[in-house]
């Protein structure tokens, strides 16, 4: 009976920690979709770069916990291009890269959802 308690515990710690963590993921990429929308970017693209560069210097490593590193790369990559284009004055490729930080960003989350996919 005793071992049976420890493993309903130890279960639902499990099943906690996945709960949070897919928040987190979650909550994290609606704020990376957040800092390149057309409203807060066209606001102040400097401090939307510049957030969103801090925000995944510093959160990098905690999403990397859960997430490959395809993902991770190609992010770090368009949050780079993206500096890089609006600095050269480019807006159609600010446009572009923006457009594909939102659907890598999509991605990071869609990998955290419960679905069967996911399970399987």
């Amino acid at each position: 009976m005793r071992s049976f308690i420890i493993t309903s515990l130890l279960f639902t710690c499990v099943l906690c920690v996945i709960f949070f963590n897919g928040n987190y993921i979650n909550s994290s990429a609606e704020y990376i979709v957040e800092c390149v929308e057309d409203a807060h970017f066209e606001a102040d693209p400097v401090g939307s770069i510049e957030r969103l560069e801090s925000f995944w210097k510093e959160n990098q490593a905690k999403v990397g916990l859960s997430v490959g590193y395809k993902e991770l790369d190609r992010m770090s990559d368009l949050i780079i291009d993206l500096r890089t284009y609006f600095e050269l004055g480019n807006s159609d490729e600010v446009k572009r890269v923006r457009v594909l930080i939102v659907e890598t960003a999509d991605e990071i989350s869609r990998l955290e959802r419960f679905s069967l996919e996911n399970l399987l």
